[in-house]
């Protein structure tokens, strides 16, 4: 890609701000007061050729793109992505709120798997059996 090029979101999946297509693509969100630049990561680590918004049934308030690994080829992939729904932006990485319902003790992320483990208890009733045996050693 030999220039990276803007394109306005103007309410795409609720935001507004510009998403710049380029080898590595980004979205660029005024939140705030505060400029967030957040990467926005492809399948296999693809850049973006070009952009547009994207509106259907199927997808509303989407972007349909060209990507491409950025070799010098006229190959490219049309692909039609989604903001998905409930994802924060005004923070220093894009975050989504889940409701987990229980005691959380501990978060981690594992970074072979890409996964954030969390570690959670909650309360339980005891059986009569397991409550005499539970103090003894």
């Amino acid at each position: 890609l030999p220039t990276p090029r803007l394109m306005p979101l103007r309410g795409a999946g609720g935001l507004d701000g510009v998403l710049v297509s380029a080898r590595q693509p980004c979205l660029v969100v005024m939140c705030n007061g505060l400029m967030r630049v957040h990467p926005w990561k492809l399948d296999r680590g693809e850049g973006v050729r070009s952009s547009a918004r994207f509106h259907s049934p199927q997808c509303e308030d989407g972007v349909v793109c060209i990507a491409d690994k950025g070799r010098a080829t006229t190959k490219g992939m049309l692909k039609i992505c989604s903001i998905p729904a409930g994802v924060r932006v005004d923070t220093p990485w894009p975050m989504r709120c889940k409701l987990v319902k229980e005691t959380v003790h501990h978060i981690a992320f594992h970074a072979p798997t890409g996964c954030i483990v969390a570690v959670v208890s909650s309360p339980a009733e005891m059986n009569e059996d397991r409550k005499e045996g539970a103090l003894e050693g």
